[in-house]
C-alpha cells in the first residue's frame, strides 16, 4: 500500500508540476516575444508586486482546466494553455484596433464587427468561440473517458463552485477597493500599465474602473439636475456669429521660456527673432494657468478642447474615462455650427486613451504620428514641431480640398518632452547658457528652434487666411522646477499667444478652460455674460462625461 500510495502521490505531483512548467514557459515566452506585434510585449515589473494579480489570475485559468487523470497528453497538458492564450491574443488584436485595453462591456458589442468587415467578424467568431469550445468539449469528452462518474461531477462541480466564488469576489465592492489600491496604475499610458501588471490583472483593473466611472456618472444622470444642464447653452450662447474664421488651436509639450529661469545667462537671446512681430509689446507672451505641472498633457488638453475645467473627480485623467461617444465640448459646438475638426498629434495613439477622447470631444480626423512609418523611429526622439507643422498644414490642405466649410485644427507637439533631445545635425547648439543645470542649456537650445518653426508656421497660416484665429500655448511646464532650478513665475503658470487675424490680444491671467470662451467671444464679436461658481462647473463637468459613457 505505501509503495503504491507513493506511486500515486508521485504521479500526481509529477503532473502538477509538470504543468506548472510548461505554464511557466508558455506565458513567458510569448509575453517576450509579444514585443515584436506590441508595444506592451516584453517585461517591465520592478518587483513581484507587478505581477501578484497576473501570476495567480492566468494560473488559475490554467488550472481551471487541468484533469491530471486524463490520459492522452496533449489534452491533459496542453488544452488548459487555450483558453489563456486565446484571451492573450485576442486583448493584443484589440489593443492594436483601438489602442485600448477591452473592458467586460466590450464582449456585448462583438457582433458589431461585422456591419464593417464581415470576413473578421467571421474570424473574431472562431477563434473567441469556436476554438474554446471545441477545446471545451475536447476536454470534457475525455474527462468523461478517463473518470468515473462520481470524480467527474466531483471535479467540474467544485471547479464551477470555484468559478462562481470567484467571480463574486471580483465583482465585490471591497475587492475593488484594494485592488485598486494595490494595483500599478500608470495613468498617462494604458500601455506601460499592460506592461508592467499583465494583460489580464489590467483587463480586471480597468473593468472595476469602468463599472465605478458609470455608477459615478449615472448616479449624476438620474439627478433632475442634470436634465436642465446645457453646456453649450451655458459656455457657447448662441450670438449669431459673425464670421466663422478658421481657428487653429497649438500645444506644444513643456514649451517653457528659458528667459524666466533665474540665474540662466544667455550669449544671445534663445527667442528666434522670427517671432517677435507676432508678440506682445516688448517680445512679451501672454501668461496663462494650465491645469498641471510637470505632466498628465490630457488635462490641459480637456480643458483646452472642452472648455470645462478637469477636476480629476472620476479618474486622475478625465481622457481616461471618455469611451468614444459624442458629448458636447467647444469642438463639438464649433462642428455643430458648420465647422470641419482635424488634428495632428507628435505622439502615438497609446497615451491618455486619446482615441477614444478626441472622438468624445467632436474631432472628426486624427493623424497620431508616431503611428505613422516615416515618424516611428527613432522612438525616443520625439518628433520636431517643424516637422509636425509641416504634416499638418499638408493634412489640412487636403482635407479642407473642394469643400467651403471652415476649419477648426488642433495640433499637438511633444519635442519639449524628457529628456529634451535635439537632432544635432538638424539643430546644432547656437544658444550659449551659464547655468549650474544642463538641462537649461538644452531647453534654451530647443526653444530657439521651437519659436524659429511656430513662427514660419504662423507666417503659413496667415498667408492662406490672414483672418483666421491663432492660439499656441505650453500644455505644463517642464519638470525641472522643483529640484534647485527657480522660475520667475508660479510653477503652473504657461507662455501662450492669441493672434486674431495677425495682431496679438494678451490673455493673461486666463485659465486654459475659459481660452475657448475668449474665442467664442471673438466669433461673435461680444462679450457672453457668464457666472460660473465652483458648483455650476462641477455640475457641467459631469454633464460632459456622462455623456461620454452613455449610449
Amino acid at each position: 500500500m505505501k509503495i503504491k500510495a507513493f506511486r500515486w502521490w508521485k504521479q500526481e505531483v509529477g503532473s502538477w508540476m509538470l504543468l506548472f512548467l510548461i505554464i511557466f514557459f508558455v506565458f513567458l515566452a510569448y509575453a517576450n516575444y509579444s514585443s515584436l506585434w506590441v508595444n506592451f510585449g516584453g517585461f517591465e515589473c520592478k518587483n513581484f508586486r507587478d505581477l501578484m494579480f497576473e501570476a495567480p489570475l492566468i494560473l488559475y485559468v490554467s488550472v481551471f482546466f487541468f484533469f491530471p487523470k486524463i490520459k492522452n497528453r496533449f489534452c491533459r497538458y496542453l488544452t488548459p494553455l487555450v483558453f489563456g492564450l486565446v484571451f492573450y491574443t485576442s486583448f493584443d488584436v484589440f489593443y492594436s484596433f483601438l489602442k485600448r485595453s477591452p473592458h467586460p462591456s466590450d464582449l456585448r458589442n462583438i457582433s458589431m464587427v461585422t456591419d464593417f468587415s464581415p470576413w473578421l467578424g467571421r474570424l473574431i467568431f472562431i477563434w473567441l468561440v469556436i476554438v474554446p469550445t471545441a477545446s471545451l468539449l475536447f476536454l470534457v469528452w475525455h474527462t468523461v473517458k478517463d473518470y468515473p462518474a462520481k470524480k467527474f461531477f466531483i471535479s467540474w462541480g467544485g471547479r464551477t463552485v470555484s468559478f462562481i466564488l470567484i467571480a463574486m469576489l471580483l465583482g465585490s465592492a471591497a475587492f475593488g477597493d484594494f485592488y485598486t489600491r494595490r494595483f500599478n496604475y500608470i495613468d498617462w499610458s494604458q500601455e506601460r500599465t499592460i506592461k508592467s501588471n499583465g494583460r489580464l490583472a489590467s483587463f480586471i483593473y480597468y473593468g472595476v474602473q469602468e463599472e465605478r466611472n458609470k455608477i459615478a456618472l449615472r448616479s449624476f444622470s438620474k439627478k433632475k439636475l442634470s436634465n436642465t444642464i446645457d453646456i453649450h447653452n451655458t459656455l457657447y450662447p448662441d450670438h449669431g456669429m459673425i464670421n466663422k474664421r478658421n481657428i487653429h488651436f497649438i500645444a506644444l509639450e513643456s514649451f517653457l521660456d528659458p528667459r524666466l529661469i533665474e540665474g540662466a545667462n544667455f550669449n544671445t537671446s534663445p527667442l528666434s527673432e522670427e517671432l517677435v512681430p507676432f508678440m506682445l509689446e516688448g517680445g512679451e507672451f501672454s501668461h496663462v494657468e494650465s491645469p498641471v505641472y510637470g505632466g498628465r498633457t490630457a488635462q490641459a488638453e480637456f480643458e483646452l478642447l472642452s472648455g470645462i475645467k478637469a477636476l480629476s473627480k472620476i479618474d486622475s485623467i478625465e481622457f481616461n474615462v471618455m469611451m468614444g461617444r459624442p458629448a458636447d465640448s467647444f469642438i463639438k459646438k464649433l462642428t455643430d455650427c458648420g465647422y470641419q475638426s482635424i488634428a495632428t498629434i507628435a505622439s502615438g495613439s497609446g497615451y491618455f486613451n486619446s482615441k477614444q477622447a478626441y472622438r468624445t470631444l467632436g474631432i472628426k480626423k486624427v493623424s497620431f504620428l508616431k503611428d505613422i512609418d516615416q515618424f516611428r523611429e527613432p522612438d525616443w526622439m520625439p518628433v520636431f514641431d517643424g516637422d509636425v507643422f509641416q504634416y499638418h498644414q499638408e493634412a489640412m490642405e487636403s482635407f479642407a480640398k473642394d469643400k467651403k466649410q471652415p476649419l477648426v485644427s488642433y495640433i499637438l507637439g511633444m519635442y519639449g518632452h524628457f529628456p529634451y533631445g535635439t537632432d544635432p545635425e538638424k539643430q546644432p547648439d547656437i544658444i550659449e547658457v551659464q547655468h549650474d543645470d544642463d538641462r537649461v542649456h538644452k531647453i534654451a537650445n530647443q526653444f530657439f528652434y521651437r519659436t524659429e518653426a511656430v513662427a514660419k508656421y504662423i507666417k503659413r497660416l496667415l498667408l492662406g487666411d490672414p483672418d483666421c484665429v491663432i492660439y499656441i500655448t505650453s500644455d505644463h511646464l517642464p519638470p525641472i522646477l522643483w529640484d534647485g532650478t527657480r522660475y520667475m513665475l508660479d510653477q503652473h503658470m504657461n507662455i501662450a499667444l492669441l493672434l486674431d487675424a495677425g495682431k496679438p490680444v494678451d490673455v493673461s491671467g486666463k485659465k486654459y478652460f475659459q481660452i475657448p470662451w475668449l474665442i467664442w467671444e471673438i466669433l461673435g464679436g461680444r462679450e457672453a455674460d457668464r457666472n460660473i461658481d465652483e458648483e455650476e462647473m462641477e455640475n457641467l463637468y459631469f454633464k460632459l462625461l456622462s455623456a461620454s459613457i452613455s449610449k
